[in-house]
């Protein structure tokens, strides 16, 4: 599952691209689950990316080393992306989409926690501390979020009213959250959507 944290009032680039619906969810709790910031690598280590990834596939079919280093270099390879697809200073660069990643690698499915002790068993079972739930529907998997996860709703404002919520999260209009901040100068430590600090924002 992929999130931005690209402040909303610095979007309209971003949301040309992946759309104005979305959904924001508070950064600390998925951290807590295991989402990462991606590890962006320029061309210059194309051929160490390729080199890492062919490793690993033949360390899947055939292991030399010990799985719990296998796991932990499998999962965090998963947040490793290319800069760009072409010149470095393309507008539409990967790097300004400023993505974070939550990964199959890092989420338990919903089964093995019904089990007795089943934070010690997933431990056991190479499991990162950090986990949330998995949930599959006809063969695809989910990230099982907690209602309390989300920060709220982001919709254009031709939509708010047409939006089902039956969860009734907060609904954001896009359109307000870009003119209200488009002339704020960001701070370093801004994230996301209204500025906030703790919010990562859904874009797939």
């Amino acid at each position: 599952m992929c999130f931005t944290d690209v402040p909303l009032r610095h979007s309209a680039e971003h949301c040309k691209r992946y759309g104005r619906f979305g959904v924001a969810f508070h950064k600390l709790r998925l951290m807590n689950v295991g989402a990462q910031p991606v590890f962006y690598a320029s061309h210059a280590c194309k051929k160490d990316m390729d080199r890492i990834f062919s490793f690993l596939q033949s360390e899947l079919q055939q292991p030399t080393i010990q799985q719990e280093v296998l796991r932990a270099l499998h999962r965090h390879f998963y947040y490793i992306q290319r800069l760009s697809d072409g010149r470095v200073d393309r507008r539409d660069s990967y790097y300004y989409e400023r993505e974070w990643r939550l990964g199959e690698q890092t989420l338990v499915p919903e089964a093995k926690l019904l089990r007795p002790n089943a934070k010690y068993h997933a431990k056991q079972e190479g499991y990162p501390p950090y986990t949330g739930r998995l949930f599959e529907v006809d063969g695809k998997s989910y990230f099982a979020f907690d209602n309390d996860d989300v920060a709220f709703l982001v919709v254009p404002r031709d939509y708010r009213d047409r939006v089902r919520n039956p969860h009734g999260f907060p609904v954001e209009v896009y359109e307000d959250l870009v003119d209200m901040n488009k002339n704020e100068v960001g701070s370093n430590h801004a994230m996301h959507s209204d500025g906030n600090s703790d919010a990562l924002h859904s874009r797939r």
